[in-house]
């Protein structure tokens, strides 16, 4: 995806804007354990992407789980690298209770 853009979404469905990818990023699936895209750019500016923000990726909606804060690389550049889950990884955050007797 070197040199492509994609739209990060707020919960409410509003457009944070395009996005440069760089072509570190990736899709990852393995079975039961990760199924994640992950994308990268640079930018000269600091913003918190919050948690419920959302892509759509190879016709799949992928989503944040944990707001993401980007790492800073100098006093001008930021390296943003967000990990956005499936929906199937979406269920790790579903609290699930088990009664015994």
């Amino acid at each position: 995806m070197a040199n492509a853009e994609i739209y990060i979404y707020d919960a409410n469905g509003n457009s944070f804007g395009r996005f440069p990818i760089a072509e570190d990023a990736e899709r990852v699936e393995e079975l039961m354990t990760a199924d994640y895209a992950q994308l990268s750019w640079r930018g000269d500016y600091f913003f918190t992407i919050p948690v419920g923000s959302w892509i759509e990726w190879e016709g799949e909606i992928f989503s944040l789980l944990d707001p993401y804060t980007p790492e800073q690389k100098d006093e001008i550049e930021y390296h943003y690298q967000p990990r956005f889950q499936s929906r199937i990884m979406g269920w790790k955050k579903v609290p699930f209770f088990h009664y015994a007797y």
